[in-house]
């Protein structure tokens, strides 16, 4: 026969289970897409986001992308980023080094890129995977050939998230906008160039970078 001891510890675990399956089900009804959960209540978003010349030519400047240089940034990494993890469902960004290649990067050069336009955004739905991606520099034809200058009329690189050919994988279709003079005097923005990012791992294609002249 049990004692009165062994009897009170097991009548006190057996309020203290109920009282933990009473509170775990009650949190299951608050959560799963109600106000009480914002996150999981509402769809989740990846912006378009931008980089100015501004913040490349700090990468510039500091000799980073001279093609003298043989430890020189080659490609740019973008790393995903949220300010607010509250709000993560619609604020998501992402960061940006300066990187040597899929493994090196200046750490001292990160830039927080910027969100561009509320209408510009990608709809995550179903699985997605978030990652790394990287994009080479010299694809952008931003730089002058030597590495040491911004080409006259960058603006900034529009990055826009998308999905389909990495599996799950977001990726980017990055644009290098730029300023310049129309046929009538006019001043006219438009994308130069249109390239796409690499979502490293598992998608590391360490490209070729183009020749001087292209």
């Amino acid at each position: 026969m049990l004692s009165t001891f062994r009897k009170s510890q097991l009548g006190i675990i057996a309020f203290i289970s109920l009282f933990i399956l009473v509170s775990c089900s009650d949190q299951d009804k608050k959560g799963g897409g109600t106000k009480d959960d914002p996150i999981a209540s509402h769809p989740i978003y990846m912006n378009c986001v931008t980089i100015d010349s501004a913040h490349i030519a700090e990468w510039v400047n500091k000799g980073w992308t001279d093609t003298l240089n043989v430890e020189r940034a080659k490609k740019i990494m973008f790393q995903f980023y949220s300010p607010d993890a509250k709000k993560a469902n619609k604020n998501m960004q992402l960061i940006a080094y300066p990187a040597k290649n899929f493994m090196k990067v200046i750490s001292e050069g990160v830039q927080y890129a910027g969100i561009f336009a509320d209408s510009c955004k990608l709809e995550l739905k179903d699985t997605f995977i978030l990652g790394n991606n990287y994009i080479g520099i010299k694809k952008l034809k931003i730089l002058e050939k030597d590495g040491k200058k911004i080409k006259n009329g960058f603006q900034y690189l529009l990055i826009r998230p998308i999905q389909g050919g990495f599996g799950k994988y977001v990726y980017f279709t990055v644009y290098s906008v730029f300023k310049g003079v129309g046929t009538k005097g006019e001043v006219e923005i438009k994308a130069l160039s249109e390239e796409i990012s690499d979502p490293c791992p598992k998608f590391c294609i360490d490209d070729i970078e183009p020749k001087e002249d292209e």
